[in-house]
């Protein structure tokens, strides 16, 4: 949804039309989801008959209350079950044709009835979506993290000036790990989940900068500066080709600004001139809301917020 909407707002001016325009998109792009979701294959599990099996890693369960359709379709995460050694989901999307959340919040104390012990969820609503977020507010889903979503709308050479930046390899791996883990961020989505100790969380983001340098991003720049290995890394993936536009996303992002300044806004600039380069249109990026630097960073860049969600999560 996040690239898409940024796509959708290709051919509007960057004003409250662009606003108004993108989160009408992602209203459109919701309801298309909506009703592909509709059309899969589904059967009413009833109270604890299982799951429905749709594909290798999506799930379909309806929960009936009140002759009320409820259908929560949940992805089984396969890296992450591996890395924290407990069965992990994300619930993509919750479905219903009614706003009465008081049904609603009886259908998900429902479907966490039917969840099996010891597995891990968690899901992303937009600030939008305030029916789900009053029916979730009453039930063991906690909120972990309320995220921004950013796009550059306009890609284009950043600045004249250019900055020193090279591309990581196999060789900066474990410098990097230790950049991400020092420069924990506590508001992000694994940091701020109590079913995670810091510890946990922070071997989590590294081995993400390892996987990152391996391939998991198409390409990493750090700082080339005489004798100082690389304190701070930007990763990011090359467009794709999106309802007819070109669209990258920066993935992760980690820097030490003890070394020297100013180097987040540095890396970010030098990555936009090399997505460019590929012809890249608009590129997409996440912060959190208490994330200051990030979002002080994002925007002097030129990049625009265009919506808000909020993650939930559930240990069971």
């Amino acid at each position: 949804i996040s690239s898409l909407s940024a796509t959708l707002s290709k051919h509007q001016a960057s004003t409250d039309k662009t606003m108004d325009s993108v989160t009408k998109s992602i209203g459109n792009i919701a309801r298309e989801q909506s009703n592909t979701a509709k059309q899969l294959r589904v059967r009413e599990i009833g109270y604890s008959k299982g799951i429905k099996e749709v594909d290798k890693s999506m799930n379909v369960i309806n929960i009936k209350i009140e002759n009320q359709d409820h259908y929560f379709i949940e992805k089984y995460l396969k890296w992450d079950s591996d890395f924290f050694q407990i069965p992990s989901f994300k619930i993509e999307l919750i479905i219903c044709k009614h706003t009465d959340s008081v049904l609603l919040n009886q259908a998900i104390n429902k479907y966490i009835d039917q969840i099996p012990e010891n597995s891990y969820y968690y899901i992303d609503i937009p600030t939008e979506n305030i029916y789900l977020l009053q029916a979730l507010a009453s039930t063991n889903f906690k909120l972990i993290e309320t995220r921004l979503n950013y796009y550059l709308p306009t890609v284009r050479t950043q600045s004249e000036t250019r900055y020193s930046v090279k591309n990581a390899g196999i060789d900066d791996i474990e410098t990097l790990k230790t950049v991400a883990t020092k420069m924990r961020n506590k508001y992000d989505r694994v940091h701020a989940d109590s079913s995670f100790s810091d510890e946990i969380a922070d071997k989590y983001l590294a081995r993400f900068a390892e996987e990152a340098v391996k391939g998991f991003a198409d390409i990493i720049l750090v700082p080339n500066l005489p004798d100082i290995k690389p304190f701070g890394f930007l990763a990011a993936n090359y467009p794709k080709k999106i309802e007819g536009s070109f669209v990258s996303k920066f993935v992760l992002a980690a820097i030490d600004s003890s070394i020297e300044k100013g180097w987040f806004y540095k890396l970010v600039s030098e990555m936009v001139n090399h997505l460019k380069e590929r012809n890249v249109e608009y590129v997409t990026t996440i912060t959190q809301s208490a994330n200051k630097a990030a979002i002080k960073v994002w925007e002097k860049s030129g990049f625009k917020l265009y919506s808000v969600s909020h993650i939930y999560s559930l240990r069971k």
